[in-house]
């Protein structure tokens, strides 16, 4: 395996330290810290702004410095501490400013990693697709530690204390990583103004935009109030939280490996409407069954919108987007994601706070079924071969 064991231990670290995290915050921010629903909801809305902002300029330093793992360093300290001084924080304002930081320098972490990743693997033959895998085992494994530690500490910020070791670790790794040759882009010089008008102009690239809306972003948002449903709602232990992840990611795991076959045989059209299906189905049982094992159960599905609304949207893109303007569709994808689980989020906050959880995910379930009359009846994804509009 050689040096590309330290690439196998970054991700798994940080990976595990992500995942002792974020399926913990929003309840901790509402049992530990006392803020509201709607708050915990502006917060997300606010914060998914910051990074739709900031992954770019970070990449954009990444480029012109090509210190990529100085940048990433700096980065996880940056990280780190404004994690670190979220354990005293206790008013609104305060919480917002360090969410918002901590946001600031995460938000191109794993793009700038994964993009030194993939070109390392490029030049030595090797396969990006285990190490990416290697990080999701952690993610369950970092969820799932930290609910144990909140059961036999308590819930006052353990799972922080899970995060900020992890990261800090990650740095060990980081720096012995054998760098790649990060090449320039020295072709034909593109203007921005110009590759957002030719995509915009692009009726497939806008129509699988679209696509997000009921299948990934209303998924995102709404399962992020998962956590205070099974624990407020519904009264489960904080341990819940990590069975809750592990069913989400390991079906995962396994789906997303053998989903190019799956998309290759059935096409695209197919498996969004079973995504959509699979999704009404999980919210119907969200919004009617009080049961936290039925509530698990289910999320077994998540794998699938998970995979059709990422790699398959990726996949996709490249096959009606013309390749100069590949990079900038790609980013333009991601920070409209990020714009619409903006808006669920201070949505679904306000529902959370003036009804109840239940009421989040009828309107989740409400929003899959548009999707699905809207997707059933399209022609734009009959398309099985490379067609640029």
């Amino acid at each position: 395996m050689g040096k590309l064991k330290n690439y196998y231990l970054y991700y798994i670290v940080t990976y595990i330290g992500i995942g002792a995290y974020f399926p913990f915050l929003n309840v901790y921010l509402e049992k530990n810290i006392g803020l509201s629903g709607l708050q915990i909801g502006q917060i997300g809305s606010f914060t998914l702004f910051v990074g739709m902002l900031a992954s770019p300029l970070w990449g954009m330093i990444c480029d012109k410095t090509k210190k990529y793992k100085t940048m990433l360093a700096i980065m996880t300290v940056m990280t780190t501490l404004a994690v670190y001084f979220l354990f005293n924080a206790y008013t609104y304002v305060y919480v917002l400013f360090l969410l918002s930081v901590q946001t600031f320098s995460r938000a191109a972490l794993f793009p700038v990693m994964d993009s030194l990743t993939m070109a390392y693997c490029d030049q030595h033959g090797k396969d990006f697709a285990p190490i990416r895998g290697l990080g999701s085992a952690g993610y369950v494994a970092g969820s799932f530690a930290a609910g144990l530690a909140a059961d036999w500490m308590g819930f006052d910020g353990a799972f922080l204390t899970v995060f900020m070791i992890c990261f800090i670790a990650s740095l060990g790794p980081l720096f012995m990583l054998d760098k790649p040759e990060m090449k320039s882009n020295t072709g034909v010089k593109s203007s921005m103004v110009k590759d957002f008008g030719e995509l915009i102009k692009n009726k497939k690239y806008i129509f699988i935009l679209c696509c997000t809306i009921p299948t990934i972003c209303v998924m995102n948002s709404g399962c992020g109030f998962a956590g205070n449903h099974l624990v407020t709602t519904l009264g489960s232990n904080q341990s819940i939280i990590s069975w809750f992840t592990m069913m989400c990611a390991l079906p995962e795991v396994v789906f997303i490996a053998v989903f190019n076959k799956i998309l290759d045989r059935f096409g695209y059209k197919k498996l969004f409407i079973v995504a959509l299906l699979t999704q009404m189905l999980r919210f119907a049982v969200y919004a009617f069954i009080p049961s936290s094992l039925t509530f698990l159960a289910i999320t077994t599905v998540h794998a699938i919108s998970t995979a059709i609304g990422t790699v398959g949207v990726m996949n996709y893109i490249k096959k009606v987007v013309e390749p100069h303007i590949m990079t900038t569709a790609f980013t333009l994808y991601g920070s409209f994601v990020s714009l619409i689980q903006a808006i669920f989020n201070i949505v679904f906050g306000k529902m959370y706070m003036s009804i109840n959880s239940y009421s989040i995910f009828i309107a989740s379930l409400i929003i899959t079924g548009i999707g699905l009359i809207f997707i059933s009846r399209t022609k734009y994804l009959d398309i099985m071969e490379n067609r640029y509009e």
